[in-house]
């Protein structure tokens, strides 16, 4: 037995993450090959897009298992047998509800059962929604491995059946103290759908900068961000959002305002306004360092609001 083998299905329980609400290894292991995987699914409308998707991130998942994948592809070279070459993995979803935006309280839960017999291995995945759905086949990646000797992947017998236990499960990124790029935003989330979180809380901007680009006031960019090069666009973010989507994940923006503002707003003299920040990269033990003033238009005059930082 290899050590990927008795991963699968030395215990009961498996090597689930995170741990579902209810599973059972039944421990029975088949061989097949990554292009002997059919899909199937019974959804409505715009569902049945974000499953093809899922379908396709779940099918790299499985190539990733080959220790020399490179690129979006892996070496399998053999030789296999005549039942690794006839083994299909046959995976059937079907989601009820015609939901494709994931808010608070979203249904996420689903049930999967995963049986051998003959030379197919049907993996069924039943959900209310897209989101647990897509959490089916999480868990499917993770009841399939790679065989060693075999130059082959395996897949083990279970039944799994989930549902998150709470309802927000995030993670915080600060891009504005450290500029993220977008293909480490697009990792994260990565590895955020593996682990079945659903909000990135994206604190995009703060005093130290203002990365985002707004097409209707391009000088908070002009002059917040880091470099022109250290910037996020909309095109970028409506990309990343769909990107989040599909992945099971709820993209949050935060722009701090009108406390923790400084660079990017000190364009306002030069156009009339006054100064819309005040101690923009000065450190006062007076003032600057207890609280930052901000000024903001309210209908056709200003105030002053002052915030403790």
């Amino acid at each position: 037995m290899t050590l990927n083998t008795c991963k699968l299905s030395c215990t009961s329980d498996g090597f689930l993450w995170p741990m579902p609400t209810s599973s059972l290894i039944h421990g029975d292991i088949s061989l097949f090959l990554v292009d002997n995987i059919a899909f199937e699914s019974t959804c409505h409308g715009e569902v049945c897009n974000l499953l093809q998707e899922a379908f396709a991130i779940f099918k790299d998942n499985l190539q990733r298992y080959h220790p020399a994948y490179s690129q979006g592809k892996a070496p399998w070279r053999g030789p296999w047998d005549a039942a690794t070459l006839a083994h299909t993995l046959y995976v059937e979803v079907t989601v009820s509800e015609e939901v494709t935006e994931l808010v608070l309280h979203m249904d996420e839960s689903y049930e999967l059962t995963v049986t051998t017999a003959g030379d197919v291995t049907t993996a069924t995945i039943t959900a209310p929604t897209y989101f647990g759905a897509r959490h089916g086949l999480e868990t499917l990646s993770q009841l399939v491995d790679y065989h060693e000797t075999a130059d082959a992947l395996m897949v083990v017998t279970a039944t799994v059946t989930d549902a998150p236990v709470f309802p927000y499960r995030g993670l915080l990124l600060d891009t504005s103290r450290n500029y993220v790029s977008v293909a480490t935003l697009e990792r994260t989330l990565d590895g955020m759908a593996a682990n079945k979180l659903n909000t990135l809380h994206w604190h995009i901007t703060d005093s130290h900068s203002f990365p985002l680009v707004l097409e209707g006031l391009p000088n908070m960019a002009n002059y917040g961000a880091y470099s022109t090069r250290e910037v996020y666009t909309l095109d970028q973010i409506t990309a990343l959002k769909e990107y989040a989507r599909v992945r099971g994940v709820r993209l949050l923006p935060e722009l701090d305002a009108p406390a923790h503002v400084g660079n990017g707003w000190q364009w306002g003299e030069k156009e009339g306004l006054g100064n819309l920040a005040v101690c923009v990269n000065q450190v006062s033990l007076l003032y600057c360092v207890l609280s930052v003033f901000v000024r903001s238009p309210v209908s056709s005059g200003f105030v002053w609001f002052a915030f403790l930082l």
